[in-house]
This record gives structure tokens, C-alpha cells and sequence, in this order.
């Protein structure tokens, strides 16, 4: 990991390699848009508060409404949880701060500094005294994997603590230090004023940061509150996963279920290695370990690993776990399901250790198997572009059976200059051996930034199905005018780029030199398809609307290209709908002379009941 972070290092800059760039990402990772989900976890009542110890390693989600049903410990969801962003974390999954607010667009697209994330604890009853040893710890890494850029001495990183009797925030601690990009430092912080010793105290970390996106990018871990001076070291009787794993494919997260199932064993990897860390202050022994799949809750199968090797203290160690070898022979059942099919994938060590965060001794992820084949893990650390208008990007792929590609999905990124509505083609050709070849199709698209999910890839069709023979191709974009060029998502965790992507400004195809995967993936006819071709084609019609001018000084301009729009809403980034209007035309113009400066979303919804929406910034 390290290793791969310091080649980053060399390529942080618009112009480290002449046509292909990477650029800051705009969306947090790991998060789902949670407007729309159920709430199914326990949810603060009013006047409840937390007790002590408040312990937080962000190995699962404990922030609002999230779906696995844990104890919300956070207040909304700024900061971002997930496992792309940190370089060796104490543990599995960290939150991050940069200049993207929760929804995932930069907080002001005009150059400044300022506060950006802010990650806010529930209410705590902290009724102790002075001499009872209460402290907060945690760790934190500038930069760490993940953003554009290290922090600079303009950014910082700040804790702040509340007063409940004095209701008032007040400084304790920050850091602007990004010496270490690399490594994680231990901060205690005692708590011995007695106006934080109260019933309702909470904490808060904020950062200091360009609101432009994901810049100078901190990362934290392992927040721990609690009395007795428990927690004032590093030393924490627990072993925990420290690196996350998405697959356990030979070189694919994702590939058609009905390809799969041609030869299932085929795909499946030897073999995989995973890191665990020790935490405590000697040495412990790795035992009862096992892989278990499960499918739609149900336990299918587990594999144990009798291998018990020593982890030393304060140490990491890479274990292997067999796949597709002797003593196990793990391979998915395709036959669990005839059209999507997902199993959901835990590795588990059984080292007896801290119940407040045994979530840390299991690594989870799906793997998934419908209509598209993938390289990337389905998350943007970053992005990437080819900065000239008219360049093409390619990724090659091996279809494992004669089928039909009937669209591609693209995690279009917005940054830096806004491309949406703007077109751009999909195309497919052929393998010549030594790049892209010929044309076999394409079909024209305009750029759409998705707001349904964080990270939503959008799914791009041609107008027909294009049969792709059993065989190696390339699937990708061509560019039209776009000033510095569309961004795609770039995941670092996985690489894809060098063996598999190729770029053109002109004639000739060159291959990537760029780590990562360019999130690019190829879908094709498989059983139950036609339910997303419905969901693409029917239902949304973002890509039928036009909104201008935009950004807008007072007003603006609506026109759909196909059915008159029945009602037209605005809502700012939180989701509270700030104007409805009825329409019944085709053409509307709107007065948002009220609104503040900032980035608002427009949807639309016709005489169907389709919806579309757009993005408004309004800027006076």
C-alpha cells in the first residue's frame, strides 16, 4: 500500500502525464444517498442521551438511518465513512473531511477556503468529575491515499467541544501538520473543565479546507470517549481488518450472471490475502477463522482456515485465505438466482478481543453477478480525464460467451467545469491485439450527473443491442467539445489501467500509464435485463430537459423535449423543497430571484409521471 501511494505521489499534478491526467473526485465514497433508504436503525429520542465508552472505529456505519440497523452515534453526514481513501488505517474503514458537502458537489465552485465537513457526535451524558480520567482519542492521517492534494498550512483539521449549561462550541484541539501523509497519529485530548462534564455534551471535528471538492483530504479513526483514562495510548486489546478486499473473482468485482454460469469455477481466484493489525502491547495467535457466503440472509456455506500464525504487537500481517485450492474449493452457485444475483462475502477471524468494536473483526462486501462485467470496486477515490476536446477512451474487456451489449455505465464525475447536458458518444470496437480497432458501434449521449446515489454510475445505451462475438473487445467514450475534457470516476484500490485501458487525442491509441480503474463496465443481455433497460429508458427523462442559462443571475429557463412537464420542484442540497410549481407546458421560466447563491436540484415530472431532474446553480 505504501508502496503504491508514493508512485501517487509523483502524479498529483494536471500535467504528470501529457494527455491523461487525474483530477480531484466530487463525491464522497461508500455512502448511499440516505433520502432514500428505509430507517431501520435505532434513532436518537429527544432527550436521550449516549453513555460511556463512546467508541466509533468506523469498521460499520453508525450514522444516520443507515441499513444494518446499528446504534446512531453521529448527527448527519458530512464527513464521509469509507475504506478507499485511508494508507494502513488502525482499522478497517475511516471517516474523511474534505470540500465536498454530504451530497457530494463542492461547497462553493469559486476559489476559497473555509469550514467545510463537520462530523457531529449525538449528545453524551458526561456527568463526572475532574479526577474520573475522562479523555477523547483518536488518530488521524493527512491526505492518506485519497483526494487531489495534501493539506497545506492554510488547511486544518479542528476538534471542538460543546457546553450544554453555556451553549457554546469551544476549541481544544487542531493540527495543520501533513508532514505525515502516510501514517495515522494517536491524540488523546483529557477532558478535566468541568463545563463539558455535563449531561448533553457533544464533540465535533471540523475541517478547514478549498471548497472546490475533494481537496486536502484528512483522514480519522478509532474515536474513542471514555473515563478511567482507558484509552490515553495506543494500546487496545483488539485485532482488527485494516485493509478492505472486494472480490473474491480471479481480476473481476462484477460479470454477467449468465456468463458466469457457463463454467463457475473458471472465475473463481486461488486464493486471498487479507491484512489484519494488532492492536495490544504483545503478541496474539490468528485462530477460528473462516470465510462464510450468504445469499439473501441465508448462510450457504462456510470455509474455515485451520492456519493459526502469531501477529506480534503493534504489527500488521498479510493472511492468506484459500479460494480455489486445497483445503477449500469455494465457488458461487449460480443457480441461486435466475436473474441478479448477489451473495454477500464475510472473512472473519476469531481472535477473542474488544467487544465495543468486534464489527472490526469482520470484512464484508457483495459480489455481484446481473448484466455488466467490472473491474473497479465501485467507488472514486479520484477522477480521470484526457483534457482535449475529441479524445477517446477505451477499456478492454473479455466477453465469456456470444451475447449483446445493450448499454455501458459510466460514473460521469462532475469537476471543475460543468459538462452536463453536453454530449459525448459511447462506443464498442474491436481487439486488434495492440488497442482498439474498429467500430462496431456507438450512440450518442449527452453527460448526466447523477444525484440518486453517491457515486452514481449512469447507464448509457445504444439505441439496439450490439452483438459482441465470445472474445476480447474494447468498450468506451469519445469526447465532443468539452473544455478540459469529461472526468470519470478512477478507483486507486484496484488496477485495471495498466493492463486494459487505452486513450487517443489524435490517431494513435496509447495505453494508460496511470494506476487505477477508469469505472467503465460493459452490460450485456443477461437474464432479467430488460427491468434496468424500463428503469433507463421510461422512467427518467433528465436527459430530455434543458435548463438555462445556468448558473443563473434571477431566472431561468425550462424546455423538455417530449411531453408537457406537469409539475417542476426545487430543492436545495438537504432535500427540503423550496419551490413547487405547475406547469402543463413545455416551457417554463422561473423566478429564483430569492434564492441564495449555490447549488440547488430542479425536478421535473411530466404528464406520465416520469421524472427528471437537473442541476441550478445560482449565482448573483
Amino acid at each position: 500500500m505504501k508502496t503504491f501511494s508514493a508512485a501517487l505521489a509523483c502524479i498529483f499534478a494536471y500535467t504528470a502525464f501529457a494527455q491523461e491526467r487525474i483530477v480531484p473526485a466530487t463525491i464522497h465514497t461508500n455512502i448511499k444517498n440516505h433520502k432514500a433508504r428505509t430507517a431501520t436503525a435505532p434513532q436518537m429520542k429527544t432527550g436521550e442521551l449516549l453513555t460511556l465508552p463512546f467508541i466509533d472505529d468506523f469498521s460499520v456505519d453508525r450514522f444516520p438511518e443507515n441499513e444494518e440497523g446499528y446504534q446512531v452515534l453521529w448527527q448527519g453526514r458530512q464527513a464521509s465513512r469509507n475504506n478507499g481513501w485511508p494508507v494502513d488505517p488502525p482499522t478497517i474503514g475511516v471517516v474523511s473531511f474534505d470540500g465536498a458537502d454530504e451530497f457530494g458537489y463542492p461547497y462553493d465552485w469559486t476559489p476559497g477556503r473555509g469550514p467545510a465537513d463537520t462530523l457531529l457526535s449525538c449528545p453524551i451524558n458526561l456527568d463526572f468529575d475532574p479526577d474520573d480520567g475522562v479523555g477523547l482519542s483518536f488518530y488521524y492521517q493527512p491526505k492518506g491515499g485519497a483526494g487531489y492534494s495534501s493539506p497545506t498550512v492554510l488547511d486544518s483539521l479542528i476538534l471542538e467541544f460543546y457546553a450544554p449549561d453555556l451553549d457554546q462550541w469551544f476549541w481544544v484541539w487542531s493540527t495543520s501538520d501533513n508532514s505525515n501523509p502516510e501514517e495515522f497519529t494517536f491524540q488523546y485530548v483529557p477532558i478535566v473543565q468541568t463545563k463539558y462534564l455535563k449531561e448533553g455534551f457533544q464533540f465535533r471535528f471540523r475541517n478547514i479546507a478549498p471548497l472546490q471538492g475533494v481537496y486536502s483530504n484528512w483522514n480519522v479513526d478509532y474515536i474513542w470517549l471514555d473515563e478511567n483514562e482507558t484509552n490515553i495510548n495506543a494500546i487496545n486489546n483488539d485485532v482488527a481488518f485494516s485493509r478492505q478486499e472486494y472480490t473474491l473473482l480471479d481480476g473481476l468485482t462484477a460479470m454477467p450472471r449468465d456468463h458466469f454460469a457457463q463454467n463457475p469455477a473458471q472465475f473463481m481466484r486461488e486464493s486471498i490475502e487479507v491484512e489484519l493489525k494488532n492492536l495490544n502491547d504483545g503478541p496474539r495467535t490468528l485462530e477460528n477463522n473462516e470465510i462464510r457466503i450468504y445469499h439473501e440472509g441465508a448462510l450457504l456455506n462456510s470455509f474455515p482456515n485451520t492456519n493459526s500464525p502469531a501477529i506480534l504487537a503493534q504489527s500488521s500481517l498479510d493472511y492468506l485465505h484459500s479460494v480455489l485450492s486445497p483445503p477449500n474449493e469455494i465457488v458461487y452457485d449460480p443457480s441461486e438466482a435466475d436473474e441478479e444475483l448477489i451473495f454477500d462475502v464475510e472473512i472473519i477471524h476469531g481472535v477473542s478481543d474488544f467487544l465495543a468494536t468486534a464489527s472490526n473483526d469482520t470484512m464484508r462486501f457483495k459480489q455481484n453477478f446481473f448484466t455488466e462485467y467490472a473491474y473497479d470496486d465501485g467507488s472514486a477515490e479520484t477522477g480521470y480525464n484526457v483534457p482535449s476536446p475529441g479524445s477517446e477512451v477505451a477499456m478492454n474487456f473479455t466477453n465469456y460467451q456470444t451475447d449483446s451489449l445493450w448499454a455501458v455505465k459510466i460514473y460521469t464525475m462532475p469537476f471543475a467545469n460543468d459538462h452536463e447536458g453536453s454530449t459525448f458518444t459511447i462506443r464498442v470496437w474491436e481487439d486488434t491485439g495492440d488497442g482498439p480497432g474498429a467500430l462496431i458501434a456507438e450512440a450518442e449521449h449527452t453527460v448526466v450527473y447523477g444525484i440518486s446515489d453517491y457515486q452514481e454510475n449512469i447507464i448509457y445505451q445504444f439505441e439496439e443491442p450490439v452483438e459482441i462475438p465470445s472474445g476480447s473487445f474494447f468498450v468506451g467514450y469519445g469526447q465532443s467539445n468539452q473544455f478540459e475534457g469529461i472526468s470519470v470516476g478512477l478507483d486507486f484500490n484496484t488496477n485495471g489501467n495498466q493492463d486494459y485501458l487505452y486513450y487517443r487525442e489524435f490517431s494513435t491509441w496509447l495505453g494508460s500509464v496511470i494506476p487505477g480503474t477508469v469505472m467503465i463496465r460493459p452490460m450485456f443481455t443477461s437474464a432479467g435485463y430488460d427491468t434496468l433497460v424500463t428503469g433507463v429508458s421510461d422512467f427518467d427523462i433528465s436527459d430530455k430537459i434543458k435548463l438555462f442559462p445556468n448558473p443563473s443571475t434571477g431566472f431561468f429557463t425550462l424546455q423538455s423535449a417530449d411531453e408537457e412537464m406537469k409539475s417542476i420542484s426545487i430543492f436545495d442540497l438537504s432535500g427540503r423543497m423550496l419551490k413547487q410549481i405547475t406547469a402543463n407546458r413545455r416551457e417554463v421560466q422561473i423566478d429564483v430571484s430569492d434564492l441564495a447563491n449555490g447549488i440547488y436540484m430542479v425536478q421535473v415530472v411530466d404528464g406520465a409521471n416520469r421524472r427528471g431532474t437537473k442541476k441550478l446553480v445560482v449565482r448573483k
